[in-house]
C-alpha cells in the first residue's frame, strides 16, 4: 500500500518557493509558479498573490498535511446553504508531484554516504564491517548506496560495534 504524499515541515520559504519535508522522508521543493503551471492555474488570483507576495508566502502554514495560507481567506457554500470561511490551502498530492527532490538538504541527511565515509575511514571493507555487525555484505552495501531503511538498533551496532564510534544525535 502506498503512503499518500504529504507535508510534515516547512524548512524554508524563499522567492516563490517552499522548501518542505514530506511524510515521504523527502526533502522536497515547491516552486508555485511550476506548480501553477503544472496544474494550469496561473489565472488564479489567491495563487498569484502568494507568487508576487513574499510576505503573503512567509506565512505559510503546515495544517493538516498540506500547505495552507491563513491570511487568504475563501468561502466556500454547502448545497444546503451554509457558508463557511476557510484558509486557501493546496492539494498536497499536486504539491508532491509538481515538487523536486531538495538536492542540497538530502545529501546532508543521507545516513549511507556517511557510514561508508565511516567505514573507509577505519580502513574497513564492507565485508569486515558486515562480519562485525553479523549482517551480509550486500546489506552494508545497499545501506550506504541509500537503496535500504535502516533500523535504529542496526545503525547502533554498525557504529558503535562495527565502527567503535558513539552514535549522537546533534544539532
Amino acid at each position: 500500500m502506498k503512503t499518500l504524499p504529504r507535508v510534515l515541515k516547512i524548512t524554508e520559504i524563499t522567492k516563490g518557493k517552499i522548501f518542505c519535508v514530506f511524510n515521504t522522508g523527502e526533502y522536497r521543493i515547491v516552486d508555485l509558479k511550476k506548480f501553477a503551471a503544472d496544474y494550469e492555474l496561473t489565472n488564479d488570483l489567491r495563487l498569484q498573490k502568494l507568487i508576487s507576495n513574499q510576505e503573503e508566502l512567509t506565512q505559510a502554514v503546515v495544517d493538516s498535511g498540506t500547505l495552507s495560507f491563513p491570511s487568504i481567506q475563501q468561502t466556500l457554500k454547502l448545497s444546503n446553504g451554509q457558508t463557511y470561511s476557510v484558509s486557501f490551502d493546496l492539494d498536497p498530492i499536486m504539491l508532491y508531484e509538481s515538487s523536486v527532490e531538495d538536492i542540497e538538504r538530502e545529501k546532508k541527511n543521507r545516513i549511507g554516504e556517511q557510514l561508508k565515509a565511516a567505514r573507509k575511514s577505519a580502513g574497513m571493507t564492507q565485508e569486515e564491517l558486515a562480519s562485525r555487525v553479523g549482517t551480509s555484505k550486500g546489506y552494508i552495501s545497499r545501506i550506504e548506496n541509500n537503496r535500504s531503511d535502516i533500523e535504529l538498533s542496526t545503525l547502533r551496532r554498525i557504529i558503535e560495534v562495527g565502527l567503535n564510534k558513539r552514535l549522537a544525535i546533534t544539532d
